[in-house]
Parts: structure tokens; C-alpha cells; sequence
């Protein structure tokens, strides 16, 4: 093929230009290595000597890269972390967080997060770290890495949570503390209060703005300070106070606040240091309202004067002691004229007093005060000797006092002289021997006696009787009635003579009973038979209903106070009616015969109940004259009654009539019946 020169020329040329496009091109690649390769020199030495952690890791979270500050903050080598992914580093209750924030920053438009989470050490300790995470993408998009820088702030967040913590502790003191609380910066501005603050000051709460602070000068409105101050009684004083406070921070400040409504409140404030104590931050008040103590304060001393009054002027010595009896806290002046002693020598010694005591009391005296330590409300009696010679009785009692939780805490006694008493009950008992042994020469007399005058009385009654007998067969009528006089004054005086001997049985404690079984019916029908004539003669209708019953007692005491209350019932009544009605009771007590004596005759007032049971005592003279008797029937019955373990009880009416009840035990039990 033929060229021509201009087409060898141009072939040249084009061939000259290719040959310098590709050696510029060659120079190019070269300088763009070399900028690449210092590039990433310079990544490099800026990755390792960066201050704070630095880590890359691929799209599965697993690590390609970590610096020495990252390895020096989770504790492994390069080497372990280039093992292992950030999910092994996270601590567990922040692994689910740390997903969804790895998501999001996936899906963000912006690439870019931070992140404040846990992580766990190569120690296992937890560390708290902050995280600026970036991704990496290429130019389709595609994640290629994370870039995260991490800084180690778990001194940080402990601080946080130590504050924290005093934040919540402060306000849970502020909560539940019984004292008002406010507090002022240095300036005197408050800076927060506690509702508890308002209420010790009875301060509502809506006239309190919500902005803080507010001002103690100045043309800042002060509705805390204005409303505290309207309150105080002396407004000037305090306001003085607090400015004083306010420019002299180091002072202590513990004073009592009297506000005008009567109350009085407790003001203590505390100055607020810097840590290094140079300077101060404020002031913290404490306010409570003290009203009560000091009403109970002064109540206390009001009672503790009357007390003070009482016990110096009282005649018997009253002592108050510890439980130990090692320390004696007061014992009254009445003391030192009873013992003979100071009353010095019982507060350096409490147990001086015990030296007093005669030998022979010592023991008893001694077995009771110990007893008296231990809390036990007793009593002793014991003799001393003054030091004059002179022998005292003294009655010494003491009471335990306890606290709120039962622990003894004093022992509180009284001791008082009682040789004048004592002297009295040995004259009593002297006189009771004496009456005692009169009283039984008089039972012996009365017996004796008794016995006497029935033997000539029997013989007298046995005469008139052969008399009555032989005049009535001779037909000597005109003698009959005297000598019927003759045997009913001696039956009357016989009838007596029993009674009086009776008596003095039952004093002297020589009346024996003789149980036996017999029929209650048996017994009540004997006795309506015996007073028969009585009630014919009064104009008196008897009735009677029983119980059938066979009753274990001594029989003739149970038919003489039948018989004495039946014929007590037909002697007052007249034109009237008796009613006698015999029960059977069962009870726990065990089985019991009543036997009730009810009548409609002249009845007894109130003032008569009492002397009824007395011994030769009448009603009245009126009575006495008009019905006779000698004051014994009832009293010997009631008194046979308790001989046999019942009574005799009544209810009665002036004027209506009487209702006698004679109620004794039943040895055996009773068979109801009509």
C-alpha cells in the first residue's frame, strides 16, 4: 500500500500524541497511588492515635478494624476483637435497643446516630459508653461498613446516678418529713419549698405563683415571704432576723416563732457550703409546728408543780427509783421526820433506808422489795428504829411504771408511818378476844340457865296438866281457866327458854344438825295442822301446794322455820290469806327445796327490813305490845337456814302484805308432783 507523505506525517503525529497521552496517563495513575497510599498513611495514623475509640465493622456487625483506645475501653487485645461483633460486647438488657437503633440507621436516610448504651468488659464489669455510628455505602448504595466512635462516659453516668439518687433520696426526705421545708440561694431568693413548708404556715397553695425564685428585697412580688410575715406576731423582728441570716450566712439559727393565731412554731436553718467550704449557696430552713408540746410542756410543768406541791406537803414519804435501785430520782421531805434521816443520804445511798430496819423485819422486808424490782404491785409491813431509839411501823407499797413498749422503767412507791394504826388494831383485837370470850360466858350462862329453869318448868307444866285433868273429872269448872292460864304461860315460857337456848348454841358454835330423808309434803301438812287454831282464831284461810319430794336435812330445824315462818304469817294476818308453797329446784348448783310463806297481812315498810332479822328486836313498840313475841323466832330461823347451807330472804309491802322465802339444799333429788 502506497502512503503518501502527508498520511506518513499524520500517522506520526497521531502516533507521537497517543504515545504522550498514554505516558500522561502513566504519570497520573502513578501520582493517584502515591495520594491513595499517603491517604491512607494518614487514615491510618489518625485511626490508632485517635484519643477516643474508633471501630469498623462490616454489614454483619462483626469487626474489621478497632484502634488501641476502643480496645483499651471494652479490656481485649486487636486480635480477640477482630473475632468477635458488637452483639457479643452489648450488654443483654441492651441488646434489643441496639438492634432496632442498627436498623434504623440502615434503613435513615442520614446514615449517621448516637447512642448512649451498656456494654460489658473483658471483667465482666459494665461499661457505659457513647457511640456516633456511620455507615459506609458505595456508589450503587450498597452498606459496605459501620464507622462508630465510642466514648467511655460510665464515670459520667455513675456521677448521673449518684446525683440522681441524692435527688431522690432529698425528695423522699422532703416527702415524708414532719418538717416544713424551704431553701434560699445566698441572696436570700427562695429557691424551692416542700407543700409541707405551706402547711406548718396554714399558707394556701394556689396563692402561690409556680415561678421560682421569688424575692426577699426589690420590686419582685414575695407572696411566701409576705404571707409568712402577716402571720408572725412580731413581723419586725423576724424580717430583721432573716435579713441577718442572709449577710451573715455562718451563723446558727434555732429560735421559737409565736404567730398570731396563738400558735408557736420551731424555725432551725442550717448554712449550705461550696464542697471546698469557701464560699456559701444558700441557706436550708426547717419549720415545725411545736403548739402542742408546748401546751403538754406546760402542762407537764403545771402538773409536775402540784406534784412538787403534793409530795412536800403530804405525811407519807413517796419515793420514785430505778428498776436497778442504783439511783434514787426523788424522795419526798416527809422522809426525814419519819426515818430520822436526810434526804441526801437516800440520794447518794437509795438503799440506805434498808439500815433501819429491825433484824427481825430484815428478811421479810428484803424477799418483798426484790419482788417489788421486778415489777410486782405488793406490799410489806415492817418495823424501824430511829435514831432517837424510838420503834415505828412502817407500810411500804410500790408500782411498777413502764414505757410505751412494756419495759419497766421506774418504780414509784409510798411509805407511811402506821404505828398509831397498829397500836389501834391491838386494842381491837383485845377488845374483839374480850367480847369474844364474854360473848361465849354469855352463851354458857344463857345455857346453863335454860337448863335450870326447864327442869322446875317441866315439873310446874307436868302439875298443872295432873290439875287440869283432875278438876275436870271432879267438875271444878271455876278452877279450869286458872289453871289453864297457868300451863299456857308455862308452855309460852318453855317456848322461850328453847328459843334462848337455841341461841346460844348457834353462837358458841355447838348446834349440831342431824340430817335425815323425809317427805316435804309429809312435813308442810304437819305444820298447817299445828297452827290451825291460830289461823281460826285471826279469821285466816291457809292454802297449801307442794312438790312432792323426799329432801335429805335435819328435820326439826326445817319444820321450826316452817313453823316459825308459817305462824309469824298467821299471828300478823288478820281476815287475810296464807299461802304456802313448796318448790323443787335443779340447777347447777345442785337440787334445792323452796319453801314460800306469802301472806295479806299488815306488811313492813323499808325502814323495818333492815332490824328484821335482829335478835329480841321489835318493829316497833306498837307492835310489840299488840302481838307480843320476843324478837327470836326469825333470827334463829335464818340463822338455822345458813347453819344449813340456804337463807331466808323476804319482799314485803306496808300495808299489802309479806312474802317469806326459806330455800335450804336437797341432799337427794326431788320427784316433781303436785
Amino acid at each position: 500500500m502506497n502512503l503518501t507523505p502527508t498520511v506518513i506525517l499524520f500517522c506520526l503525529a497521531l502516533s507521537a500524541a497517543i504515545a504522550w497521552g498514554i505516558a500522561k496517563a502513566i504519570d497520573r495513575g502513578l501520582r493517584t497511588r502515591r495520594g491513595l497510599r499517603k491517604s491512607e498513611q494518614l487514615f491510618r495514623k489518625v485511626f490508632e492515635d485517635a484519643p477516643f475509640g474508633m471501630s469498623v465493622s462490616g454489614p454483619d456487625r462483626r469487626f474489621m478494624h478497632v484502634n488501641a483506645a476502643f480496645c483499651h475501653v471494652v479490656g481485649y487485645s486487636r486480635q480477640e476483637l477482630l473475632g468477635l461483633g458488637w452483639g457479643d460486647l452489648t450488654h443483654p438488657d441492651d441488646v434489643v435497643p441496639s438492634r432496632q437503633t442498627t436498623d434504623q440507621l440502615r434503613r435513615g436516610p442520614e446514615g449517621r446516630a448516637e447512642v448512649e448504651q451498656r456494654y460489658l468488659h473483658r471483667n465482666g464489669a459494665v461499661v457505659w459508653m457513647r457511640s456516633r455510628n456511620s455507615v459506609v455505602r458505595d456508589s450503587g448504595d450498597s452498606l459496605l461498613c459501620h464507622v462508630v466512635q465510642v466514648e467511655d462516659i460510665t464515670e459520667r453516668r455513675q456521677t448521673e446516678e449518684a446525683l440522681e439518687f441524692q435527688n431522690s433520696l432529698i425528695r423522699a426526705i422532703q416527702e415524708v418529713s414532719m418538717d416544713g421545708i424551704l431553701v434560699a440561694d445566698a441572696a436570700g431568693n427562695i429557691t424551692s419549698y416542700t407543700k409541707r413548708f405551706l402547711d406548718v404556715w396554714q399558707i394556701p397553695a394556689p396563692d402561690i405563683p409556680g415561678h421560682l425564685p421569688e424575692y426577699l428585697d426589690g420590686d419582685e412580688p414575695q407572696p411566701i415571704w409576705s404571707a409568712i410575715i402577716a402571720r408572725v406576731k412580731e413581723p419586725g423582728a423576724f424580717t430583721a432576723r432573716i435579713r441577718q441570716l442572709v449577710s451573715y450566712p455562718d451563723e446558727k439559727d434555732n429560735c421559737e416563732i409565736e404567730l398570731k393565731d396563738g400558735r408557736t412554731l420551731e424555725r432551725y436553718s442550717c448554712n449550705l457550703q461550696s464542697g471546698d467550704g469557701r464560699h456559701s449557696l444558700g441557706r436550708a430552713v426547717f419549720i415545725r409546728d411545736i403548739t402542742e408540746r408546748k401546751q403538754a410542756e406546760e402542762a407537764l410543768r403545771s402538773s409536775e408543780e402540784k406534784f412538787r406541791q403534793l409530795a412536800e406537803n403530804i405525811h407519807e414519804v413517796f419515793w420514785i427509783l430505778s428498776p436497778s435501785a442504783e439511783e434514787c430520782f426523788f424522795v419526798s421531805p416527809a422522809y426525814e421526820p419519819i426515818w430520822g434521816r436526810t434526804c441526801d443520804s437516800i440520794y447518794q445511798n437509795p438503799l440506805s433506808w434498808q439500815l433501819a430496819i429491825l433484824p427481825e423485819d430484815r428478811e421479810s422486808a428484803h424477799a418483798v422489795f426484790s419482788r417489788q424490782l421486778l415489777g410486782e404491785d405488793v406490799a410489806s409491813e415492817y418495823r424501824i428504829q430511829a435514831p432517837d431509839g424510838q420503834i415505828k411501823w412502817i407500810r411500804d407499797r410500790a408500782f411498777p411504771v413502764r414505757d410505751g413498749a412494756g419495759e419497766l422503767v421506774r418504780i414509784v412507791g409510798i411509805a407511811e408511818e402506821i404505828t398509831e394504826r397498829k397500836r389501834y388494831e391491838a386494842e381491837l383485837i383485845d377488845a374483839r378476844e374480850g367480847a369474844e370470850e364474854a360473848n361465849r360466858a354469855k352463851s354458857v350462862f344463857l345455857a346453863t340457865m335454860s337448863h335450870e329453869l326447864r327442869t322446875p318448868l317441866n315439873a310446874i307444866l307436868g302439875f298443872a296438866e295432873l290439875l287440869e285433868l283432875e278438876m275436870s273429872e271432879r267438875g271444878l269448872e271455876e278452877w279450869l281457866t286458872d289453871i289453864r292460864k297457868i300451863r299456857g304461860a308455862g308452855s309460852h315460857l318453855l317456848d322461850l327458854i328453847s328459843e334462848v337456848m337455841d341461841l346460844s348454841k348457834i353462837e358458841a358454835g355447838r348446834m349440831e344438825l342431824h340430817p335425815v330423808t323425809f317427805d316435804m309434803e309429809a312435813l308442810l301438812l304437819e305444820v298447817m295442822t299445828s297452827v290451825e287454831a291460830l289461823a281460826a282464831k285471826n279469821s285466816v284461810e291457809i292454802r297449801m301446794s307442794c312438790d312432792e319430794a323426799q329432801v335429805s336435812a335435819d328435820r326439826l330445824r326445817v319444820r321450826q322455820c316452817v313453823f316459825n315462818l308459817v305462824g309469824n304469817a298467821c299471828k300478823f294476818t288478820h281476815d287475810g290469806k296464807v299461802t304456802v308453797t313448796g318448790t323443787c329446784e335443779n340447777g347447777p348448783d345442785g337440787d334445792w327445796y323452796a319453801v314460800q310463806v306469802a301472806d295479806t297481812g299488815i306488811g313492813i315498810g323499808p325502814e323495818g327490813l333492815g332490824k328484821l332479822f335482829s335478835e329480841f328486836t321489835q318493829l316497833d313498840a306498837l307492835t310489840n305490845r299488840k302481838y307480843g313475841g320476843s324478837g327470836l323466832g326469825l333470827a334463829i330461823s335464818r340463822k338455822l337456814s345458813r347453819l344449813m347451807g340456804g337463807d331466808i330472804s323476804v319482799a314485803s309491802e306496808l300495808g299489802v302484805g309479806s312474802a317469806f322465802t326459806f330455800r335450804f339444799p336437797a341432799s337427794r333429788p326431788a320427784s316433781a308432783g303436785k
